[in-house]
């Protein structure tokens, strides 16, 4: 009654007859990494679909699946137990002396419970293995079912054997050699985990280290629901950043139309409000053949055409200054010319008398 006492929920405190206690486990751990893990990880890589990242990735998420899984079976029948033997009692919570004995039993009988757990784990499985070919590649399943199993004999520990499945928040964050060792890269920061260490219990000491690929720079965190992005979702975002970046370029075309027109249009007015300054002087006057109208050219920009016409608009611009200045030389000649051809007329009909006081004299000699 006093060793059950002693114990129940000790994790200093090891039956060395039980094959998986804890130390026990954390060598089957490091073997399934070792082995298995390699295995399915050549599985995954075969071929040109998925990345050595992403089948890294593929095998932590599933890990760490099986073993949130379990948990939540494992706790869920100690506590319905619980509660059933406290309702046999009258409503007194069972004690560690009978409790004891029957978390034992269960890790004696462990192999029960995994093929409920690994049907319950089928529809993960198949979301994160799509391909029904690698699926069901020998290598793969080995490691799924010993996964699974490693798993149910963790958590079936009294207290639990802690797997550390929060692992992927650490995403940018400084590398700790006590913790984690490196995979294929050395560096300050981890770039993504590979294996996530394991522990006696929640907040006790390690049992085995994990796995990180590191970087000698600081990268940006990540959730641990947003995995790092797989090859064909990079290549989404690259194409995704690049329509952005047209459709901004072709806002800012737009943009530089709209202003171009309304220069043109300025030009324009300012042309005919110089022609028709004085309207008393020029209404009779007929345009001059280097006055014609100012054909204004609005440059027509689609999405797809080359932006290289915008060259061409400046030149036309240039132009209508050009012959807006001929114009305005022309009005003033023809004003002129045609003003000095009126005086003529007036002087001519400002002196009529003395061109008829010649004739009077002329006739009056005749007649004498």
């Amino acid at each position: 009654m006093a060793g059950a006492r002693l114990t129940d929920g000790n994790a200093n405190i090891a039956d060395l007859s039980d094959e998986n206690r804890p130390t026990k486990l954390a060598e089957q751990y490091s073997e399934l990494y070792d082995n298995e893990w390699t295995d399915a990880f050549e599985v995954l890589t075969a071929g040109e679909h998925v990345s050595e990242q992403d089948a890294c990735h593929t095998l932590l998420e599933a890990l760490c699946a099986f073993y949130n899984a379990c948990k939540k079976k494992a706790n869920g029948d100690l506590e319905n137990m619980r509660e059933a033997i406290k309702t046999f009692l009258g409503g007194k919570e069972p004690p560690s002396e009978l409790m004891k004995p029957l978390k034992d039993q269960r890790k004696k009988i462990h192999n029960g419970h995994l093929k409920h757990l690994k049907r319950d784990l089928k529809e993960n499985i198949h979301k994160l293995f799509p391909d029904k070919k690698k699926r069901h590649d020998v290598r793969l399943k080995l490691f799924l079912n010993k996964g699974i199993e490693l798993c149910w004999l963790m958590v079936i520990q009294d207290p639990s054997v802690y797997l550390d499945v929060t692992i992927c928040n650490r995403y940018g964050e400084k590398y700790e050699s006590t913790t984690l060792k490196p995979y294929t890269q050395s560096g300050q920061y981890i770039d993504y985990i590979v294996w996530p260490p394991l522990y006696l219990n929640e907040g006790g000491n390690i049992l085995c280290k994990g796995i990180a690929q590191c970087k000698s720079g600081v990268t940006n965190r990540i959730s641990c629901n947003a995995r790092p992005p797989t090859s064909e979702q990079q290549e989404i975002t690259r194409a995704t950043k690049t329509e952005t970046e047209l459709q901004e370029s072709i806002k800012e075309t737009k943009n530089s139309e709209t202003k171009l027109e309304g220069a043109t249009l300025s030009v324009s007015d300012s042309y005919h409000n110089d022609r028709y300054t004085d309207p008393g002087t020029c209404s009779n006057q007929k345009e001059s053949n280097h006055a014609k109208p100012i054909s204004v050219g609005i440059l027509s920009v689609t999405e797809n055409e080359n932006r290289s016409e915008l060259p061409v608009l400046d030149e036309m611009l240039t132009t209508n200054e050009v012959n807006k200045h001929d114009a305005k030389t022309n009005i003033t000649t023809v004003t002129e010319t045609d003003g000095q051809e009126k005086m003529g007329a007036i002087d001519n009909s400002e002196f009529p008398s003395e061109v008829n006081l010649t004739d009077s004299k002329a006739n009056f000699s005749k007649l004498h």
